[in-house]
C-alpha cells in the first residue's frame, strides 16, 4: 500500500514531521491546563495496567521503547495508564528481573513481540493476535514491511509498531469482536490510518475508551481467580 510516491517523499515526510511535533507539544500544554482545572482528577482512580513485555524479536531498546512511548501515549488518551517492564527472554538472578517473576496480579498483562506470525491454530490478523484476559502478541516484522512500503523509514516503524501494540493491547481491554471501522481498532489499516499513525491521532474512540477504563478499574478489584503463576511465553 503506498502512501507516497519518491517525488513527494521529502515534503509530505517533512509536513507529517512537524504536524507530528505540534500534535505532541500541545500535549504537554493541554496536560498543563487540566492540572490547573482540575488537579483532584488527574491522578485520583487513573486505571493502571502493567504491560510485562517479552522480546522474541530482538528489538533494538531504543526502538521498542519509542514503540512502547506511543502506545503509551495513545493508551493515556483513552485514559488508561499503562507501566511497562522488560522481562528477560531467560532465567537471571538480576533484581530488574524480579517484577517478572512470582505471580500474575489481574492488572498484569504480558506483551509478546514477535519476528513474524507465529504456527497456530488462533485466529490473527496483520498486526498480531490476543488471548484474553492477559496475553497480547505483535508481530515486529509487519511493523517493518509497512514502514518500508511506505517509505518511512526506521523512525515511523518505531510510531507502527507502537500503534499495533496499542491495537493488540486494546483487544484485550475491549473484549471480543472489538475491531472498529474506524480509529486505531480498525483492521485492515488503509492510507487514512497510516497517516493519522504518523500524525500521531490514531486513537481510540470515546466509547472504547469509557470500556477500556471500565475494564481496567474491574480488573483492580479483589479477584478469587485473578492471579496466575507467571512465566515467560513461548
Amino acid at each position: 500500500m503506498a502512501v507516497a510516491n519518491t517525488d513527494r517523499k521529502g515534503a509530505i515526510g517533512a509536513t507529517l514531521h512537524i504536524g507530528r511535533l505540534l500534535l505532541r507539544l500541545s500535549f504537554p500544554l493541554g496536560a498543563l491546563h487540566l492540572l490547573w482545572a482540575f488537579p483532584k482528577l488527574a491522578f485520583a482512580g487513573e486505571p493502571t495496567a502493567t504491560v510485562l513485555v517479552y522480546n522474541h524479536a530482538h528489538v533494538a531498546h531504543s526502538i521498542l521503547a519509542s514503540a512502547e512511548r506511543e502506545a503509551g501515549h495513545i493508551l493515556d488518551a483513552a485514559g488508561v495508564r499503562i507501566i511497562w517492564v522488560e522481562c528477560p527472554m531467560a532465567a537471571t538472578p538480576d533484581s530488574a528481573a524480579r517484577p517478572c517473576l512470582g505471580t500474575l496480579k489481574s492488572t498484569d498483562i504480558m506483551l509478546r513481540v514477535l519476528p513474524q506470525p507465529a504456527k497456530h491454530r488462533l485466529k490473527a490478523d496483520v498486526f498480531g493476535f490476543a488471548i484474553s484476559p492477559i496475553l497480547a502478541s505483535v508481530y515486529y516484522d509487519y511493523a517493518l514491511r509497512l514502514a518500508v512500503e511506505d517509505e518511512y523509514g526506521d523512525f515511523h516503524a518505531r510510531v507502527i509498531l507502537g500503534c499495533i501494540i496499542a491495537h493488540e493491547l486494546g483487544h484485550l481491554l475491549l473484549g471480543s469482536n472489538s475491531h472498529s471501522s474506524a480509529g486505531i481498532m480498525r483492521s485492515p489499516w488503509g492510507q487514512k490510518q497510516l497517516r493519522q499513525a504518523l500524525m500521531g491521532t490514531l486513537l481510540f474512540t470515546s466509547d472504547e475508551s469509557k470500556v477500556m477504563q471500565a475494564q481496567v478499574l474491574a480488573r483492580t478489584r479483589p479477584q478469587r481467580t485473578g492471579r496466575f503463576r507467571r512465566s515467560p511465553p513461548d
